[in-house]
């Protein structure tokens, strides 16, 4: 075990306070606004192989915290840390880092509860834990074998503890573009609300009535899908004057820095040029930099800023 160094205490940022929590008796809230990439955990304790673990759950009548750190190696938390009392999502806010390190997987708000993944934690094939997280990318039922699920190796990447890093199988990417289907509809909207609210946007009854019936006001609906879940999304608006607009042009946190993005606005610029459109125009907030980024290298012009909205038209 030489080889492994951990701190002998957790640490968790002054940011992060215990509550009590919806998801399941107390949890961790943010008292303050946090960055992605930001540090708001670090796990540490007493390193013990898998028999002596088995003794302490076998002679404690009290909670043990322990987590998976290599074959024949487990981190057990000092007695019952403020670390211990992070809750599980589908659809975490934080996710690993060397150094067992948690960290904001995208914007946290005030008062939003910090969650990790349990099964980014554990291969304990006797672990399994009903889920009531509420995310729309809820499993139902959390396990021990989660790390050899294809669609989880893909959206936390090297995101994993020591252990199950390791034992990570290389798959290859199965996900696929496709026209949004009806069956989509709740998919599709569940990621426009978890992308705003990432963003602190608010839902706006009137410029989202489109989620309810997207036939209604688009053209072209695709969805990025893995496996069964929508995990990203590009819509273009029926032709005026020989242009098209593109709306909805979302992809999960997980799934950036990847080419789908690049991949769902080639395929809307090549259905508009397909429907002999003269130009396609978007808008993208100013907050959006690496969405500006994107349009700007496919060919998108800027035509002007308002209200904190940038407006980009490519011509065809």
């Amino acid at each position: 075990m030489s080889w492994v160094t951990v701190p002998a205490e957790p640490w968790l940022s002054p940011a992060i306070e215990i509550r009590a929590s919806d998801i399941a008796g107390r949890g961790l809230f943010a008292r303050e606004p946090v960055a992605v990439g930001v540090r708001v955990a670090r796990f540490g304790g007493r390193l013990v192989d898998d028999a002596e673990l088995r003794a302490l759950f076998a002679s404690s009548s009290t909670y043990i915290d322990t987590i998976s750190i290599d074959r024949d190696l487990n981190l057990v938390l000092p007695g019952r840390s403020d670390n211990g009392y992070g809750n599980h999502s589908c659809d975490p806010n934080l996710w690993w880092e060397p150094g067992l390190w948690l960290t904001a997987r995208r914007r946290i708000a005030v008062d939003e509860e910090v969650t990790v993944d349990y099964g980014t934690i554990t291969d304990d094939p006797d672990f399994s834990m009903p889920c009531s997280c509420g995310s729309h990318l809820c499993r139902g039922t959390v396990t021990g074998r989660d790390w050899a699920v294809p669609a989880l190796q893909r959206r936390y990447g090297h995101h994993w503890i020591p252990g199950l890093l390791k034992k990570r199988r290389d798959v290859v990417p199965a996900l696929r573009i496709l026209e949004m289907t009806a069956s989509d509809r709740e998919g599709f909207a569940a990621l426009v609300n978890d992308i705003h609210r990432a963003f602190g946007f608010s839902f706006d009854p009137d410029l989202d009535a489109d989620l309810a019936d997207p036939a209604a006001f688009y053209q072209h609906v695709w969805v990025l899908k893995d496996g069964d879940e929508v995990v990203g999304s590009a819509a273009l608006t029926p032709p005026r004057e020989r242009v098209m607009t593109l709306k909805r042009m979302y992809l999960h946190p997980s799934y950036r820095g990847q080419g789908w993005g690049r991949r769902l606005l080639a395929t809307a610029i090549r259905a508009a040029t397909a429907a002999s459109c003269r130009a396609i125009r978007l808008d993208t907030s100013e907050r959006q930099s690496a969405a500006r980024r994107l349009y700007e290298a496919a060919g998108f012009e800027l035509e002007r800023v308002s209200n904190g909205t940038r407006y980009y038209v490519k011509h065809l």
